[in-house]
């Protein structure tokens, strides 16, 4: 019996370093398509749950998802810049999505931040529909199926340094820049807006604007916007433009029952910034006159806010103090704060302020900036009129630290 000689079997051959590579990028970029898309759903039910059926059952789901999702945006956008096989027509609306979606809705939470629930269903909704519109023009007619992405939809060339220093030029120039710019003027618009102009940011700094108010029976009234922290000269300014006879409404909030068993102090936060506390800086002519009222009026939903954060602030973060900020917010604790560290406030200044002015023809009310549209509100209800404003820089930025104050403490101009 004659017997055949078969060939051996050729040899197995073993995929190139480059083939693995294509094949591991391939993957990563399925798995983060399946991530990204997978927050979207989850971000677009949550919030539509918040705003239809005041719902947030799943907004302590979200981090799961959307901790993952941004490191591999992060990891996705780094490798654009590496490499030219990441196609930028597909992954660059996704990895940008919701950054930009972020920088636009800034402006109009500024205006409409009463309908910040709405505002972030739109966000989601844009994400959702840009991740969904971007896997079904990889996937095409077939669907959605694994993987979203194939390693032959990778682009045919790797690493160029084109590409790299391309990529690093328009970040370093143009995107980091301008976002720059972006956040400084949108920063610009919401201290401008949430203090009614009693505040600005100007290239010299922080501006506060003191403003002079007049009646017809000759009784006048000046509201002066404070800060915790401040520049030396900026307090004692102040201190010095006080009429010895006028009465000076005083912020502070009072704990005759012992509330609190934490108090917070700016002290060290004014040194690290090379500022003075206001507390230690601020010493006003006048007849002092307390002019807020006691922390016991506060809600307890306000009180418990209170207590944490002075445990926070007074201890830092660390492993005593971390469940404490982990703890989860009443839902009503934005308008409760609201209420009783503003609104209650600025009505009991206002009352104290219509007692002085039976007897005193001139009051000053050196308040928190915050409280300042609130409290003008009144006064311009009152019957007074606004004669003249002051800027002062409460906080000068760079080389302006220690110079000049740009013409702005005592540049007085009345109103029309």
């Amino acid at each position: 019996m004659s017997s055949e000689v078969f060939p051996p079997p050729p040899p197995l051959s073993e995929p190139s370093p480059q083939s693995v590579v294509r094949r591991g990028v391939a993957g990563f970029l399925s798995v983060a398509l399946g991530v990204w898309l997978a927050n979207a759903v989850l971000s677009l039910a949550s919030d539509s749950m918040v705003v239809w059926l005041a719902n947030d059952s799943l907004v302590g789901w979200l981090g799961w998802v959307a901790v993952p999702a941004l490191l591999m945006a992060v990891v996705v956008y780094g490798l654009m810049g590496l490499t030219r096989m990441v196609p930028k027509r597909f992954f660059l609306p996704l990895v940008l999505c919701g950054p930009l979606t972020a920088l636009a809705a800034l402006p109009v939470m500024i205006y409409f931040h009463r309908e910040s629930a709405w505002i972030s269903w739109g966000m989601s909704a844009v994400q959702a529909l840009v991740c969904v519109v971007v896997i079904y023009r990889l996937r095409g007619a077939r669907g959605v199926e694994w993987p979203f992405f194939r390693v032959e939809q990778l682009e045919a060339r790797g690493f160029t340094w084109g590409n790299t220093l391309g990529f690093a030029a328009v970040n370093a120039l143009v995107l980091v820049p301008a976002a720059a710019v972006y956040l400084i003027s949108c920063g610009g618009l919401a201290v401008d807006h949430f203090t009614g102009g009693f505040v600005a940011l100007r290239p010299a700094g922080v501006t506060m604007q003191v403003r002079k108010y007049v009646r017809e029976d000759g009784k006048t009234v000046e509201l002066v916007p404070m800060s915790h922290i401040g520049e030396a000269e900026f307090y004692q300014t102040l201190a010095a433009s006080f009429s010895p006879t006028a009465a000076v409404l005083m912020e502070g909030v009072s704990d005759r029952e012992h509330l609190l068993t934490e108090k917070v102090g700016y002290g060290k936060t004014a040194r690290d910034l090379g500022l003075a506390e206001q507390q230690a800086a601020f010493k006003p002519k006048g007849e002092l006159v307390p002019a807020d009222v006691d922390i016991s009026e506060f809600s307890k939903v306000t009180l418990e806010c209170l207590k944490r954060t002075m445990v926070v602030h007074a201890q830092g973060i660390n492993a005593a103090t971390l469940p404490v900020l982990m703890q989860p917010a009443p839902e009503d604790l934005p308008e409760k704060l609201m209420e009783d560290l503003l609104e209650k406030r600025n009505a009991h200044v206002l009352g104290v302020l219509e007692e002085r002015l039976r007897t005193t023809d001139h009051v000053i009310i050196p308040w928190g900036a915050a409280h300042m549209p609130g409290i003008s509100a009144g006064v311009l209800k009152a019957g007074f009129r606004l004669l003249a404003t002051e800027d002062h820089v409460a906080i000068r930025f760079g080389e302006a630290r220690g110079g000049s104050n740009d013409g702005l403490p005592g540049h007085r101009r009345p109103d029309s």
